[in-house]
């Protein structure tokens, strides 16, 4: 298992055991809009009875198809949102990685990034204390590849949680956690709901 294969592991097991917690209160919420429209719909029921039966009968029917759909756009909703929020703890969890996966995560991205071996680098203000660290790795890796690892330092600082921008030219790679955790949202989301709610 690689180092992505272990992250993407770690980040469903913690958004797996987080999402168990907020599904059991969307759960419950649910159970309470239904309680809730329940409670209505007896009412309604009563009060129409001396009116009249059948119409009574109709009113009770709508209310709890109106509770049920209620209660299923609630349900979805909290899914949605907790899909969601596995992705952004996902995130921040390989933002704050300790320096020793870090470096080699960072240096990875930028040598599979790289196409020259001469490209700057853009890391974030937080990342600067270890960019030294991450383009020694980085050349390496490319010198390592057969390729000229000549890869330095921008002196610009990128505004983004974390990952980094390979600058060349006009052109700039986006290697950002949030680019990364996005992509993986779009290919994984289905996977991640099934993980946390199956």
């Amino acid at each position: 298992m690689n180092g992505s294969e272990k992250i993407i592991a770690q980040i469903q097991s913690e958004a797996k055991a987080k999402a168990e917690s907020i599904t059991a209160g969307a759960q419950a919420k649910a159970a309470e809009i239904t309680a809730e429209y329940a409670a209505k719909a007896k009412k309604a029921f009563e009060a129409k009875m001396q009116d009249a039966e059948k119409e009574a009968a109709e009113a009770e029917a709508g209310i709890k198809r109106l509770a049920s759909m209620e209660s299923r756009k609630a349900v979805l909703s909290e899914k949605q949102a907790l899909v969601a929020k596995a992705f952004e703890e996902a995130a921040k969890s390989v933002a704050s990685m300790p320096e020793d996966k870090y470096v080699p995560f960072l240096a990875g991205l930028a040598a599979k990034a790289s196409e020259t071996g001469e490209e700057e680098i853009v890391f974030t203000g937080k990342d600067s204390a270890i960019a030294e660290k991450v383009l020694a790795e980085a050349n390496k890796i490319l010198e390592s590849q057969g390729r000229k690892g000549a890869l330095k330092k921008s002196a610009d600082a990128g505004s983004f949680m974390g990952g980094l921008v390979i600058r060349r030219e006009n052109i700039d790679v986006n290697c950002t956690i949030e680019v990364i955790m996005e992509n993986c949202r779009e290919r994984m989301s289905s996977e991640v709901a099934r993980i946390l709610f199956s």
